[in-house]
């Protein structure tokens, strides 16, 4: 099965790729802060377009979305906002959209829900051999977790 996983954002977006345990691509959606919120959401399903182009996911697997309470609330709904355009897009192709926690994503890839983001990314390194920005690194643990649950669910327990 192949997996577009995302670390969800509206500044920088990461994104990963995975076919079976194989990376086949992972990167940094850059949404340029000097535009609008509409501009970067416009931007991010452009992105998503051609990523989809080159890729053709089966799933998309996002992080639960998650701001921490010392943030503003304008945060949490400019983040929820980038979600639905993800989504959507899913949708629009006819993808199946699966959520992620991000202790579940971190413990699938490095053993440890409460993995440092330095932890995420030199487990990446280790396994994938690529050195993986931060947001990269958490999509490709996202993606990781997806691929490891769609497995067990997928088992025949018969």
């Amino acid at each position: 099965m192949r997996i577009v996983g995302f670390d969800t954002a509206t500044r920088k977006c990461g994104w990963a790729v995975l076919e079976g345990e194989k990376l086949l691509g992972s990167g940094v959606f850059k949404l340029p802060g000097a535009k609008s919120l509409d501009g970067r959401l416009r931007t991010l399903w452009y992105l998503l377009e051609e990523l989809g182009a080159e890729y053709d996911p089966e799933l998309v697997a996002m992080e639960t979305p998650w701001v921490h309470r010392r943030h503003r609330l304008d945060t949490a709904i400019r983040l929820g906002q980038a979600v639905g355009v993800i989504r959507a897009w899913a949708y629009h192709h006819g993808l199946p959209v699966t959520e992620i926690h991000h202790a579940t994503a971190k413990k699938a890839l490095t053993g440890s829900g409460r993995a440092t983001k330095h932890g995420v990314q030199q487990a990446v390194e280790c396994r994938f051999d690529i050195l993986a920005r931060e947001d990269e690194a958490d999509a490709v643990a996202v993606a990781w977790a997806a691929l490891a649950i769609n497995d067990w669910e997928g088992k025949d327990e018969g």
